[in-house]
């Protein structure tokens, strides 16, 4: 995350939850400052968050596009 960004955070995606034996395989790392959870809480993403990058993920946009075509090397 950074200061200039005007991006939203959609924190709305994501819920802190407090630590219950092992932390949660999906929990958020690296959070600093403060969006960082307090101890003993970690931050997960909602089902919401999850079918949100299932759905980006399958849109396979991974093909060249026509109008940026890659460089030609010399």
């Amino acid at each position: 995350m950074t200061d200039w960004s005007i991006m939203p955070s959609y924190r709305y995606l994501y819920k802190t939850q407090k630590i219950v034996g092992q932390p949660s395989n999906d929990a958020i790392t690296g959070l600093r400052g403060p969006h960082a959870p307090k101890p003993g809480y970690e931050v997960v993403p909602s089902e919401e968050a999850k079918a949100l990058v299932a759905y980006l993920l399958s849109l396979k946009k991974n093909y060249k596009l026509p109008e940026s075509p890659e460089p030609i090397e010399q």
